[in-house]
């Protein structure tokens, strides 16, 4: 049978380990203990991980804030003038807010490290090939 680590069998069914804060979890999914279970247990077990490491939903309960509630609190408490205060706000409101204002940096960090990841896994495959550019 296919061994990953962090999943193991559970009455059939696979179970995932992983840590929160220094706490270790585990979760019985509903998934047989199969080949092909173990390596969706895997995936899930990773994304979990992923999703942690870069803070993305609840942290210990409390909602983590938007990038828009961010960008508020920094128009709020920064020291610019009037003027630069209404670009700034313009800026935000017409090119930013609409497209990222409902996500939370930890989640913009995540999506632009799976970015770079594919970006630097395209430019080796070209590199392979003697495309690179």
């Amino acid at each position: 049978m296919d061994r990953r680590p962090g999943v193991r069998n559970r009455g059939g069914k696979c179970q995932i380990r992983y840590y929160v804060n220094g706490v270790e979890r585990a979760e019985t999914l509903p998934i047989a203990y199969t080949k092909a279970g173990i390596a969706s247990a895997a995936k899930i077990r990773k994304d979990k991980i992923d999703h942690i490491r870069y803070g993305i939903g609840e942290a210990d309960g409390e909602a983590i804030p938007t990038f828009s509630q961010l960008a508020q609190l920094w128009l709020d408490t920064s020291e610019l003038t009037p003027t630069a205060r209404r670009a700034y706000k313009s800026r935000l409101n017409t090119h930013w807010l609409p497209y990222v204002g409902h996500k939370t940096i930890a989640h913009i960090k995540y999506v632009v490290h799976l970015l770079l990841v594919n970006v630097t896994s395209l430019l080796d495959k070209l590199k392979n090939r003697g495309d690179s550019p």
